[in-house]
Order: C-alpha cells, then structure tokens, then sequence
C-alpha cells in the first residue's frame, strides 16, 4: 500500500502561528503531491494490487480497521489485507535523500535482497526522477528479486 503523507502537525503549528496562508499553501501542495502518488500508482504499478493510504489513518488501520483504505478507484476496502507493506514518499534510512522507502507493519524500512529504496535522483544528484521512473525502477527490482528466489 501506498502511504500518502498528511503534515497534519505542521500545518496545525502554522495555523496556531496565525500563518494561515503559509498553511494553505502546504495544504495545497502535499494534496498535489498525494494525486501525483495515486495517479503514478494507479497507472504504472502493476506487480499486484495497490490501495493507498493516509498517514493520518495508519493508527486506525493497524488496530484493524481495513476501512482506511481505498483503491485507485476511490473504492474502500472491506477486508483486511493478509500480508503487507507499505511504500512512501520519504528519507532513506541511510543516505538521507527522498525516494519511495518500503516499510514493515512495525513502520522499520525493510533491508536488502529486497529492493527498500529507490531514490527521487538521478546521478550525481542532477536530475529529479518522475514518480512513474521510480516506480518503473523498483518494480524492475522486485522482478529482479523474484527471479532470484
């Protein structure tokens, strides 16, 4: 599944900081920010089922309740998923760069053979992958990995 990030506390310090647009604006991006995620999952994932969530929702989901989640359709989920990770938009565990980091029930990203990271950078750093290139690259990984087991 797919956790999307909600900067609920930030945006809440702004608001209490009497920075409302400054919380608007935040607002606003992480909400693009979250479709670029859906739609890039939603059209070029295509290793197994995807749902997504919102970070806001991850206590509710890991008491039991599947109902947080939903579909590329928009569609809730009524049952709870069997085995299951979870990928976002984060911080590497070691290289401190953004990328999609791959994440256990007890929220510890996960260590190789499996394929934990993929990096939002190109070579040296120049360049910004597209979240559709990222996920082509750790989709290439997995099958990698599959191949090897």
């Amino acid at each position: 599944m797919v956790k999307l990030i909600i900067p609920e506390k930030r945006i809440e310090m702004l608001l209490k900081q009497n920075k409302k647009e400054e919380a608007l604006k935040l607002e606003e991006e992480t909400t693009a920010l979250n479709q670029e995620l859906i739609t890039a999952f939603s059209t070029a994932y295509t290793y197994g089922p995807m749902y997504f969530i919102y970070s806001t929702n991850m206590r509710v989901f890991v008491e039991g309740d599947p109902g947080v989640l939903f579909d590329k359709q928009g569609e809730f989920a009524t049952a709870y998923p069997k085995n299951w990770l979870f990928i976002e938009l984060s911080d590497s565990p070691e290289l401190n760069i953004d990328g999609f980091v791959v994440r256990d029930r007890n929220n510890d990203a996960l260590t190789k053979p499996f394929p934990y990271f993929t990096s939002q950078w190109g070579a040296f750093r120049l360049s910004k992958k597209s979240f559709y290139a990222m996920l082509e690259e750790w989709q290439r990984r997995l099958k990698k990995l599959e191949n090897h087991l």
